[in-house]
């Protein structure tokens, strides 16, 4: 179907377009109806496009909503899903023309240069581009999102700001330096910034970042080539870059030194800063680490949202057993309370979480942190500097002249805060930390080999809480897997008889497969027969064995349930237990 002309010269015409969309989205049920017809009047009055609208209001429904647009329009529909990247075609349309009309070219087709929009108007660009390329050109509609993606792997992030910066830079490569003092705080956007300038470019890595999810930047410098990273759900993503932003790489690391408060003139030690940005409405801590490798200064960003709103301990992944048992123990007055797994593992997340559930008015809380990750409402945060003597131990010590009656220490590293820890939670104190061990009962063993003795432990330690994070599968994506191995279902029987699923990629998932991610637990709680054998030293082997007696269920198989409910998938959940043995059980 052609599209009704819709010049101003044609009112009527106009009229029976804008009324000839709105009934094919009505019939097509795709929004409410109170929706569509507050679309209709907001377009009437200002003059805005009813499906730009629709979308504002209902981003869900983008790719039929734009179906539906392609099918009124009269070209073909195509959301881009699994479209090859040609380098060859980005050398017949420059990046501003591609950014600046927002299009895509996406193949040639007997002679034909197709190319994707996302609006209508776009469609009025197409004479440029066959006037450019000398050849004919055909439009596809494609969703805005999907457009916007593909665009930036096409060309890569930031590619018209570098663009613009190459035609201004001589062919000697001469540096770039930044003339102005600007601020070290980001408005909401790139409005304020000029916009061929490494302060855009700077931004819009940190902005990208910031919409995507992701916990750090990391860009790194090889000996051609400048690489961008995002850490997205604990997996490292490769985010394309035009290979011209090399010649930048110097003047992009200053950016980000003057952002941190840096010196930008030391280019040969390790610097740590930070700074404080305001992206999207939102206010965002970044942690700025500058190495020095053989290609020149690499740089780690470290993205903390000072917004973010902690979970209930409900939602953090553990089963309704575990939850009842844990919550139980967080009523308690007293007690130790360990979090452990790797670095990377939630464990700040799950700290936190249970800060939160026990903050009340009633209670004194304090904690000892490195960093302060998160700022709590109600609770008193130290951060500590071991160079002026603010260590774990010396500033746990101190709080308890504070009369807190929880604490919590961010790590425990050394015998003195281990020692400390267990006595305050044996003298009336609710006492949460975290250290390094592969799972619960070797946590034990951890704190005897430490220099903690055994009556102490046996004396303090209420639960050990070992946990990893697993990636969920995406929704839109995922596709039945084979049966396991007849081993598998052997070991973990909970897997017999259940549909399994794996991961594929899409849109939706950044093409991981994966979308957000979820707690895997293992809980200790000592009872007195595991405190009877802390106090006679027993192995890690027979600990575990007398936990899974009373009910513990060791890491892999908490995993292997997930799996087995259609949350993740049986890579994953091996993939993070790779330091356990095949049952579940950590190294004995």
């Amino acid at each position: 179907m052609t599209p009704p002309a819709q010049s101003q010269n044609e009112p009527a015409a106009a009229a029976d377009a804008f009324t000839d969309f709105a009934a094919m989205v009505r019939e097509a049920d795709l929004v409410a109806a109170d929706v569509l017809t507050w679309a209709c009047h907001e377009s009437r009055a200002y003059g805005k496009p009813l499906h730009d609208l629709l979308l504002e209001r209902v981003p869900a429904v983008e790719r039929e909503l734009w179906r539906l647009l392609a099918r009124y329009m009269g070209v073909p529909f195509d959301d881009l899903a699994g479209r090859a990247r040609s380098t060859d075609l980005t050398r017949r349309i420059p990046s501003s023309m591609a950014f600046g009309h927002h299009l895509a070219p996406l193949a040639i087709e007997e002679g034909v240069l197709v190319v994707s929009v996302a609006r209508p108007a776009a469609l009025g660009g197409l004479d440029e581009i066959a006037a450019i390329t000398g050849m004919p050109v055909r439009a596809v509609l494609s969703p805005p999102s999907h457009l916007d993606r593909f665009i930036q792997l096409l060309y890569g992030l930031g590619a018209e700001t570098v663009d613009s910066l190459s035609e201004e830079t001589p062919q000697d490569h001469t540096p770039i330096r930044i003339l102005e003092a600007e601020s070290h705080a980001l408005s909401d956007g790139l409005d304020g910034d000029r916009h061929g300038s490494i302060t855009a470019f700077v931004n819009r890595l940190l902005i990208q970042a910031i919409k995507d999810g992701a916990s750090d930047i990391h860009i790194e410098p090889y000996e051609h080539r400048l690489r961008v990273r995002f850490r997205l759900d604990g997996q490292l993503q490769e985010v394309p870059v035009p290979p011209s932003v090399k010649q930048f790489e110097a003047a992009i690391i200053s950016r980000v030194k003057v952002l941190g408060n840096l010196d930008i003139a030391e280019k040969r030690l390790c610097q740590d800063g930070q700074m404080r940005l305001t992206v999207l409405g939102r206010s965002v801590d970044v942690r700025i680490s500058v190495l020095p490798t053989i290609y020149g200064e690499g740089v780690v960003l470290r993205l903390l949202d000072r917004q973010v709103q902690f979970r209930s301990l409900d939602t953090i992944g553990m089963d309704a057993a575990m939850l009842a048992a844990y919550r139980a123990m967080l009523e308690r007055p007293g007690g130790l309370i360990l979090v452990t797994g790797p670095t990377g593992s939630g464990k700040t997340t799950t700290l936190y979480s249970s800060m939160t559930h026990v903050n009340r008015p009633r209670r004194k809380i304090i904690t000892i942190e490195d960093p302060v990750e998160y700022r709590l409402e109600g609770i008193t945060q130290i951060q500590v500097k071991e160079s002026i003597g603010l260590s774990f131990s010396n500033l746990l010590r101190s709080i308890l002249r504070h009369d807190p009656d929880v604490i919590m220490v961010g790590e425990i590293r050394d015998s003195q805060t281990a020692n400390m820890a267990l006595s305050a939670a044996m003298t009336g104190h609710l006492v949460f930390a975290s250290v390094h061990t592969n799972d619960a009962p070797t946590t034990v063993a951890r704190l005897r080999n430490m220099g903690a003795p055994s009556y102490l432990i046996a004396a303090g330690l209420e639960v050990v809480l070992a946990q990893r994070l697993v990636r969920r599968l995406c929704p839109s994506c995922r596709q039945e897997a084979p049966p396991p191995a007849p081993k598998l279902l052997e070991d973990f029987p909970v897997l017999a008889g259940r549909t399994l699923w794996r991961a594929v990629g899409c849109e939706h998932c950044r093409q991981s497969g994966y979308q957000g991610r979820t707690g895997v637990f293992e809980c200790l709680l000592a009872n007195e027969e595991i405190r009877q054998m802390t106090l006679s030293e027993a192995t890690v082997a027979d600990l575990r064995a007398a936990a899974i007696r009373h009910g513990m269920v060791p890491l892999r198989q908490a995993g292997m349930r997930l799996v087995s409910e259609g949350a993740t998938t049986l890579d994953e959940v091996l993939r993070v237990t790779g330091d356990l043995h095949d049952d579940g059980r950590g190294p004995s």
